[in-house]
Order: structure tokens, then sequence, then C-alpha cells
């Protein structure tokens, strides 16, 4: 018993499958949702020019591994080409900075 808070997974296996049973019970669309994603991509896509803001939100949504999230908040799931780009992308990225750049102090 944590902070009065009971039923607390024991591991991390348990926590997954909570959250994941959690979310397809509970998510489910609301405009709230979608006013709050909008928000969120207008921080996170400011510094982008204006041309690349479509393919750079696309981009940020084929990031986001829970596709309940996605349908919470009313985008469209990404092509799975795109997918698979931005994994290449994502995949490239980390070996370039795990072995090209000098390790952090």
């Amino acid at each position: 018993l944590r902070m009065g808070i009971r039923g607390i997974p024991a591991t991390l296996q348990e926590m997954t499958r909570w959250k994941n049973r959690y979310a397809r019970e509970k998510s489910r669309y609301a405009k709230s949702n979608r006013a709050i994603g909008d928000a969120t991509f207008a921080l996170l896509l400011k510094p982008i020019p204006d041309f690349l803001k479509p393919l750079a939100q696309q981009a940020s949504c084929a990031l986001m591994d829970d596709q309940l999230l996605l349908k919470s908040m009313g985008y469209p799931t990404p092509s799975p080409t795109l997918a698979a780009i931005v994994d290449g992308i994502m995949r490239a990225r980390a070996v370039f900075v795990r072995h090209l750049l000098p390790p952090r102090p």
C-alpha cells in the first residue's frame, strides 16, 4: 500500500497489462482530447516551416506507439509506410548517438 493507493500492480508486466486494459476500456474520442492534441502539436511544430508542418505532424503521430491514443484524440492512424520510415529514421539516429557522438558528461 503506497500513498493509500490499493491494487498497484507488483511488476512491470502487470502494470503494462493494467494500462492496456484501462486504455481499451476507458479511451474514447472527445473534443477536449483533440483540443489538447492540437495545442500540443502547435507548440511542437512551431519551429517547423509551414509547408512541412503537415508531414511533421503525421511523423509525430507515427511515433505514438499507442493507437488508442490517436483514436481518442481523433488523429488518423499513419500509413504503414510512413511509420516504417519514421521508425528507420529513429533507429538510425539511435545508432548515430550511441556510436558516433562523444560520451555525455
